[in-house]
């Protein structure tokens, strides 16, 4: 079996582990579809991008279509997210749809204890941008890396090390900047600055390659 075949195997294996995910956390109902149409909605994972190889590794599915306190509830039962309605401002405009991203999580140099402010002025490259709100949350929902650490005994009641920057979200001015952290088994927003324990999330921008 070739090595391209192997990689859209496994591509499609993720797709799958998505798939089930979301069809046990209701997704397809909450968007008025039935399993079928839903699965026929999502499309395969395109291959890591050779330039993004050790910058951004993690395959994330972001459904943008359903809001991410309400995939929360869906996901969890409940969501730490209090003010529904709040929509934290973008950088970028939010697709609607759903889409594959590779992304980075902050746990590492150069992002560990940075600022997305900071990062967004002069760390990025041309082909990379903040994580939004969103696709912080889907890191919680869907990675299982994160999705375990959601569970872990050690970290009910406090904030673990894995406070990630929405560098691509900010409130009320641009260095107001939500921090994704883990509460009592759910990812829920602290607001402020960075501190040694955050790191600021980013993936690549697939226009970005277009271009180049």
């Amino acid at each position: 079996m070739s090595d391209e075949l192997k990689d859209r195997e496994y591509l499609m294996g993720l797709r799958q582990e998505f798939l089930t995910k979301a069809l046990r956390y209701g997704f397809a109902g909450e968007l008025s579809m039935t399993e079928a149409q839903y699965a026929a909605s999502i499309p395969p994972p395109p291959p890591q991008p050779r330039q993004w190889e050790g910058r951004f590794d993690i395959l994330l599915p972001i459904e943008w279509r359903i809001h991410f306190h309400r995939q929360c509830v869906l996901a969890f039962g409940k969501s730490a997210f209090a003010w529904e309605g709040r929509r934290f401002s973008n950088f970028e405009e939010t697709p609607d749809g759903f889409e594959w991203a590779y992304v980075q999580d902050g746990a590492d140099d150069p992002y560990l204890g940075m600022s997305g402010y900071e990062c967004r002025h002069g760390l990025f490259r041309p082909d990379e941008r903040g994580m939004t709100v969103m696709e912080v949350v889907s890191l919680y929902i869907f990675n299982d890396h994160f999705r375990e650490m959601l569970f872990n005994p050690l970290n009910v009641g406090k904030p673990t090390y894995n406070g990630i920057i929405a560098a691509g979200s900010h409130g009320r001015t641009e260095t107001y900047e939500p921090i994704i952290c883990v509460f009592a088994g759910l990812p829920g927003p602290l607001i402020g600055g960075p501190d040694p324990h955050t790191g600021v999330g980013s993936r690549g921008v697939w226009e970005a390659l277009q271009l180049s």
